[in-house]
């Protein structure tokens, strides 16, 4: 699904995201969760680089659902994130310009 801009706020987007990892990550719990990749959805409030996560649902290298969790508060995520870069890829998705620090560095801290 595309991302979309949430009524009622101009600046905030929500959606789905692929992450990839190159490695498994742990997702725990259950205990000796490790996944491949993760479907996210969030909301992005592209002003502040905040995000809510509403559900991430892990899955192994066959594509087997391994652990779901569900809304975490909102926040701001640090630099080098898997979170930054979500709430980024929302954002540009739906044309909100890109961050960048005084040095031009996407996830430069402002």
């Amino acid at each position: 699904q595309s991302p979309v801009t949430i009524e009622g706020s101009g600046d905030a987007v929500g959606g789905w995201v692929l992450i990839n990892y190159a490695l498994a990550v742990n997702c725990s719990p259950p205990r000796a969760c490790y996944a491949t990749y993760q479907w996210v959805y969030s909301y992005a409030y592209c002003r502040t680089r905040a995000i809510h996560e509403m559900q991430r649902t892990s899955l192994d290298l066959n594509g087997n659902v391994v652990a779901e969790t569900g809304e975490r508060p909102t926040y701001i995520p640090p630099r080098d994130s898997v979170d930054r870069a979500v709430a980024r890829t929302l954002c540009e998705t739906r044309g909100f310009p890109s961050w960048r620090g005084r040095d031009g560095d996407p996830d430069t801290n402002d």
